[in-house]
């Protein structure tokens, strides 16, 4: 496949990667009632894929922390989206059993993702390895903040 530019070789990467990530974001956040397990599904999906496709999660994240008027940017935080779509309903359901996400189901998921991204950033420098203990222990953080 031939592109014309720049930004169509850097879409069809991001294309490629991000489906591939949000489809296991997805799955990962069904609720059923127990939110610690859930996070727990979440955490893992998030490490799995990071661990798989590390030098793709750096590119990402140094994106998202881009000026707001690049194209990269706005490429990745327009793919992210999903992913905030798919945790918020998750913690709209559990808001139900924890009366301290109600109404705040926008901040709690942009507060648990970037838990996540700041896991994953320690990883990517070679600080942690990313193992189930870590997964254990990013969830017990999260929750002791929240219930």
């Amino acid at each position: 496949q031939f592109f014309k530019n720049k930004r169509e070789i850097l879409e069809a990467l991001l294309d490629r990667y991000f489906e591939v990530m949000d489809e296991a974001v997805k799955g990962a956040t069904r609720y059923s009632g127990d939110l610690a397990t859930t996070l727990e599904r979440i955490v893992y999906s998030y490490f799995t894929f990071a661990k798989e496709n590390k030098e793709f999660y750096r590119m990402q994240l140094s994106f998202v922390f881009g000026p707001t008027e690049s194209e990269a940017t706005q490429a990745v935080l327009a793919r992210m989206t999903p992913q905030y779509i798919y945790t918020g309903e998750m913690f709209r359901h559990a808001s139900s059993q924890y009366g301290k996400i109600s109404g705040r189901e926008f901040l709690v998921t942009a507060t648990f993702i970037g838990l996540i991204n700041t896991y994953i950033s320690f990883f990517i420098h070679g600080q942690i390895e990313l193992e189930n203990k870590d997964v254990i222990s990013a969830v017990q953080q999260f929750m002791h903040g929240i219930v």
